[in-house]
């Protein structure tokens, strides 16, 4: 994961394979004990943790933008609501 907070006081946190869809944060699932297990070998435990913290931080922090990981749709989203720009800004 990577945290970033603007100049702005705006505050993200880019949840790469910890949530990769915004359904693991909402739901608190996380991905199959096939994929956990298998092929990533997560330490199940320690995810399932940590998309309990991310869960709580964004319900005590209504301003805090998740960007979960591999989901088109929720990034999408953003963009179209202003918290991301696709590609790169211009000096």
């Amino acid at each position: 994961m990577v945290y970033v907070r603007l100049s702005t006081g705006r505050e993200y946190i880019f949840m790469g394979d910890t949530a990769s869809m915004e359904a693991n944060v909402t739901t608190g699932h996380i991905r199959s004990r096939l994929v956990t297990n298998w092929i990533s070998h997560d330490d199940r435990a320690a995810v399932l943790a940590q998309v309990e913290t991310l869960r709580v931080l964004q319900a005590d922090n209504p301003g805090l933008v998740l960007v979960p990981g591999h989901e088109a749709i929720a990034i999408s989203a953003l963009v179209e609501g202003g918290a991301l720009h696709q590609g790169f800004a211009q000096p």
